[in-house]
């Protein structure tokens, strides 16, 4: 067991790291969505930057 932790400690620490950096990701994810800040969604969301040209062109279709 041991012989192999040693051959794979490459492998390991950096699967540690990168599960260290998707955890942070997700609970920062989580909280701005629960600020009301982007959740990553665009359809819904009126400060990205297609939705407001979408929202532009339905304006001058209308107009």
């Amino acid at each position: 067991m041991f012989e192999w932790i040693v051959q794979n400690i490459a492998t390991i620490v950096i699967s540690i790291i990168l599960i260290g950096l998707m955890v942070l990701a997700i609970r920062r994810i989580r909280k701005n969505a629960k600020k009301g800040g982007c959740g990553g969604g665009c359809a819904g969301c009126t400060g990205c930057a297609f939705s407001q040209h979408q929202n532009d062109e339905s304006n001058d279709i209308t107009d």
